[in-house]
């Protein structure tokens, strides 16, 4: 149905480094997931990445899922910023999927790590073109009507301003509105 999902948990800090403990708990994520989900094959391991990561492919519902660990939910809250902006037209997902297919297809992309583009780059590099065609708004826009929306609403009304835009509705509203 298009909605993103997400599995959150806190732990105790036990090392002395954010990175450390992200990359601790990835590992038992992923030796945990090997042997005891059949549905998940190809677990991948990625954590001298800037964000480390665990990919794998659930095969039941063919979806790739990438799982990070971060105290600032940067990665959380960017994917909640790409799913509003490919809400706003229906357009941007395709345009995307294609543009990262041709760029593995064309070797520019690839899903190790290493000195090439990564999906993410890539999806950003359309997302650029389409605000510079003013298909999509620019970040400075959306960044003005959260601050405008969430100063004119009382605390009541709004459930999360900390930058969490696909929740304040009132700003999804207005983005629509754009579009049209």
């Amino acid at each position: 149905d298009g909605k993103m999902q997400q599995l959150r948990f806190l732990t105790k800090r036990s090392y002395l480094n954010d990175r450390f403990q992200a990359q601790a708990y990835l590992k038992i994520l992923a030796d945990t997931l090997k042997p005891f989900m059949a549905e998940c094959p190809n677990v991948q391991i990625i954590l001298p990445a800037r964000v480390p990561i665990v990919r794998f492919q659930h095969r039941l519902s063919d979806l790739q899922c990438d799982v990070s660990m971060s105290e600032f939910q940067s990665s959380y809250y960017m994917s909640k910023l790409l799913w509003s902006l490919s809400s706003i037209d229906s357009r941007v997902a395709p345009l995307v999927f294609v543009i990262r297919r041709w760029a593995r297809e064309a070797s520019i992309t690839q899903s190790t790590p290493g000195p090439w583009f990564s999906n993410f780059q890539m999806t950003l590099l359309v997302i650029f073109y389409l605000q510079s065609i003013e298909i999509l708004p620019k970040l400075n826009y959306i960044n003005e009507q959260s601050v405008t929306t969430s100063s004119s609403l009382s605390s009541q009304d709004v459930t999360s301003v900390n930058g969490d835009l696909t929740d304040d509705l009132i700003l999804m509203n207005e983005l629509e509105n754009i579009r049209r």
